[in-house]
């Protein structure tokens, strides 16, 4: 595996679109590019994905550019029905996004 703890094999299988005909875009754990719950912002390519976590952490890569961006934060501190995290995140992404080709 040369030092890797995942094969490259089951890397791309992680991110290949699992749930076709299910109406979302996920992949074995990953939110996929299109998805609704996609919070990668605007400048992230079709190849990226990301997954998200309670409090408002989050981690958006692209494995073909090898791209990320990890955004810990504690959305929740000040109460749980605030909803700000998502344009927060969208923000951070986008701000962190590969460069364009």
């Amino acid at each position: 595996l040369d030092g890797q703890l995942l094969s490259p094999a089951m890397r791309a299988e992680a991110c290949r679109l699992q749930t076709a005909g299910a109406g979302g875009r996920r992949g074995l754990g990953w939110v996929l590019r299109g998805d609704a719950q996609d919070a990668l912002g605007t400048r992230w390519p079709a190849s990226s994905a990301t997954h998200t976590g309670f409090t408002g952490t989050s981690l958006a890569f692209d494995p073909a550019s090898g791209y990320w961006a990890v955004l810990l934060t504690n959305d929740v501190h000040f109460g749980r029905n605030r909803g700000t995290i998502r344009g927060v995140r969208e923000a951070v992404h986008d701000r962190w996004a590969p460069p364009e080709h």
